[in-house]
């Protein structure tokens, strides 16, 4: 995994993301044509820390990067693969190449505690809240 660490906000933010109470979420009136898929995440909070679960399996490690703005942690990242040139498709559901997620940070977050781990095609980001347990 690469992670960044960004000092400005992340100002356009997809409609539909969790937004964690943001009054503004349900205003923003446009959402852009994405060249990417989202993968399906969680976004749960527990006792002195949020936590999220993206589902992302076939990606490796190596395709992963988390940049962290000062209100908004992204992960983005490619699965590769996909159907070999002479096959012809019969179905196809499972999605490839880059895909982006945006997760709002709850102003409570340690953003220097942020931790990452990628474990059996899941990304697990453990947000601690300031104050919280380490």
């Amino acid at each position: 995994m690469h992670y960044r660490r960004i000092s400005y906000r992340y100002t356009l933010r997809r409609v539909g993301a969790p937004q964690f109470g943001d009054p503004r979420s349900e205003q923003l009136p446009f959402q852009l044509a994405q060249p990417t898929w989202r993968p399906p995440a969680d976004v749960y909070e527990c006792a002195g820390r949020y936590e999220v679960k993206v589902e992302i399996p076939g990606v490796a490690e190596s395709d992963l990067e988390l940049t962290l703005y000062q209100d908004t942690l992204v992960v983005e990242g490619t699965r590769r693969g996909g159907i070999p040139a002479d096959a012809r498709v019969l179905a196809m559901e499972i999605r490839y190449g880059p895909f982006r997620i945006a997760v709002p940070l709850p102003p409570d977050v340690d953003r220097d505690r942020i931790g990452a781990r990628y474990d059996q095609g899941f990304l697990h980001l453990d947000l601690p809240k300031r104050g919280g347990a380490a």
